[in-house]
């Protein structure tokens, strides 16, 4: 998403001005002074904007569709064409996520990917936004996925356990819910859920597939 595009989706939110942004950013975690420091025609640019195109709807569903496969993506360190470095692609995804744009979030995720020190949050904020569209199952392939990537390490691995485990637990595949929670007993409310599932009545199953993401 090009800047222009980032302008074009607050005005279809109801933003028309540059305080009006600049107020909902800040509200969304982002600190206007980044946003005019990066893109000093800002006003200029929100002046001359063009009313949105039909197709631009079709575009998005494209750019979120290319989120489904983050661990593929390529790592990257350079400045993408439209100016943005990846860690305020990143911020800007958090920010739309935070108003309820998951489309544009999404985006905005997918273009943050391409930086190394925000990869993992990036992959785990697309499969957050997913899951907010109640897509359950396309969120859990991308964490399974994300968990056999070599960078997912440490308490960001911890992290993306945790919401696997939630996404299960939505699918109601209860196995595969405790053994993911089971890998990090005592992150944040995982005993007081481990409790509750263990009180849900369910057939008999096969846990050889709930250890394949576990370990």
């Amino acid at each position: 998403m090009n800047f222009q595009s980032v302008l074009e989706s607050f005005q279809k939110k109801g933003y028309q001005t540059l305080s009006q942004i600049q107020d909902a950013l800040a509200k969304a975690g982002v600190h206007p002074a980044k946003v005019t420091c990066t893109h000093p025609s800002l006003d200029k640019a929100l002046n001359n904007l063009a009313p949105v195109a039909a197709g631009a709807a079709g575009a998005a569903a494209g750019a979120a569709a290319a989120a489904v496969s983050p661990a593929a993506a390529p790592v990257a360190s350079t400045q993408p064409e439209d100016g943005l470095d990846p860690e305020t692609h990143y911020t800007l995804g958090v920010a739309y996520k935070n108003m309820g744009l998951l489309e544009e979030a999404k985006e905005e995720f997918v273009l943050s990917m391409k930086g190394p020190d925000v990869f993992l949050d990036s992959c785990l904020m697309t499969a957050v936004c997913l899951k907010e569209q109640e897509q359950y199952e396309a969120a859990s392939a991308q964490l399974e996925r994300l968990l056999t990537d070599s960078r997912c390490q440490g308490a960001k691995a911890q992290a993306i356990r945790y919401e696997l485990g939630l996404l299960y637990e939505k699918q109601e595949q209860w196995q595969l819910a405790t053994t993911m929670f089971e890998a990090i007993p005592t992150f944040h409310d995982v005993p007081q859920r481990l409790a509750l599932i263990r009180t849900v009545p369910r057939a008999e199953s096969s846990s050889a597939a709930a250890f394949r993401f576990a370990n």
